[in-house]
């Protein structure tokens, strides 16, 4: 996903849309494609590989024969909201509104299983990018919100909408869990995808060795293999 925000900020930053930008021109871009601090030597070309079909499949959703034609309005936008007592800090990937005033939030994801339609709709965390939209003074007058997940590896691209009953479900089902949380003395580990960005496998009761992916910084790897 790295290879995707770093691509969109090169067209979107500062309000400046550069109208072509040619995907030969990045495609075997290591600062674009292999954007990683850190990398064990052996996982390199299959990262690289990949970084290069999630790019491919980015270009073939929104590049209109070379050029970008959508109303980007932020990348990486940070928001800080409040949803009941609790305060919610995070980032969107990319905000973009349509010629009718919707505002399309779109998450990019490099997990290789798409969510099903169902699922989109209970996902919290877009929920929670909806809410920071609705919530902000900067969208005051939006038309309506269209919430989607843009699968990079498989090139799906799922999209969802929210009535009033639907998001007061999704606001106490998320109150709840916090509640839940709280009151959970015990806090059990389960592996999953997200442990390849941790650091602390060494600290871990379900790890016995360093994360691989983090032994080797990146300048030390192009530079051992230059």
């Amino acid at each position: 996903m790295k290879c995707i925000v770093s691509t969109g900020k090169k067209k979107w930053d500062n309000d400046i849309i550069l109208t072509r930008f040619k995907y030969n021109q990045i495609k075997n871009d290591k600062s674009i494609v292999f954007n990683s601090n850190s990398i064990e030597k052996t996982y390199y070309n299959k990262i690289f590989s990949e970084g290069k079909k999630c790019l491919s499949n980015y270009y073939k959703k929104f590049n209109d024969s070379g050029y970008f034609k959508q109303n980007v309005l932020h990348v990486e936008y940070k928001f800080n909201i409040k949803i009941g007592k609790y305060t919610f800090i995070g980032f969107i990937d990319r905000i973009d509104q349509d010629k009718d005033g919707i505002i399309h939030i779109i998450d990019y994801k490099t997990s290789s299983k798409p969510h099903t339609q169902s699922k989109l709709k209970k996902d919290l965390q877009l929920y929670i990018y909806e809410m920071a939209i609705r919530k902000s003074k900067e969208f005051q007058d939006l038309n309506g919100v269209v919430l989607s997940l843009f699968f990079l590896k498989s090139n799906t691209y799922l999209s969802c909408k929210h009535n009033d009953e639907e998001l007061l479900k999704l606001e106490n089902k998320i109150l709840n869990n916090i509640e839940l949380i709280s009151k959970d003395k015990d806090f059990n580990g389960r592996e999953s995808i997200l442990c390849d960005w941790c650091f602390f496998w060494s600290q871990c009761d379900y790890k016995s060795i360093d994360n691989p992916t983090t032994k080797l910084n990146r300048n030390e790897f192009f530079n051992k293999n230059s």
